[in-house]
């Protein structure tokens, strides 16, 4: 079968018979915007897959910090409970002290790991 495009018309060839037929056009234009049109898509897709992506990994780092902060407010209770039990005076009050305290702890532990990794690595 061979078909020839005659503007609105099309010639169709069947075992040496011709018959004319309307042909409905097909543009290769209407094609081409079909093919871009799927590439735009494609385009989109990949960059809402890569922004769930950025955005699962974004819920994680979340989910890390919240456990982060619940355990520091536990540890908040749990040292508020001991003040009060301990008849220490109010904690409110109290708890800048403490929590001066615990930076030179933290200070300390940091400078005496720091020294034993220096004399680990001389």
């Amino acid at each position: 079968m061979i078909i020839k495009q005659r503007s609105e018309l099309a010639c169709v060839s069947v075992g040496g018979c011709s018959i004319r037929t309307h042909y409905y056009e097909a543009p290769v234009t209407g094609l081409m915007r079909v093919e871009s049109s799927l590439a735009a898509l494609q385009r989109a897709y990949e960059a809402e897959l890569c922004a769930r992506q950025a955005l699962l990994v974004e819920l994680e780092e979340q989910k890390e910090v919240q456990e982060q902060l619940e355990g520091i407010l536990r540890w908040v209770g749990e040292l508020q409970a001991a003040w009060l039990k301990e008849g220490l005076g109010n904690f409110n009050d109290s708890f800048p002290m403490v929590m001066k305290s615990v930076k030179k702890l933290q200070d300390a532990v940091g400078e005496i790991c720091n020294k034993a990794r220096f004399e680990t690595d001389a």
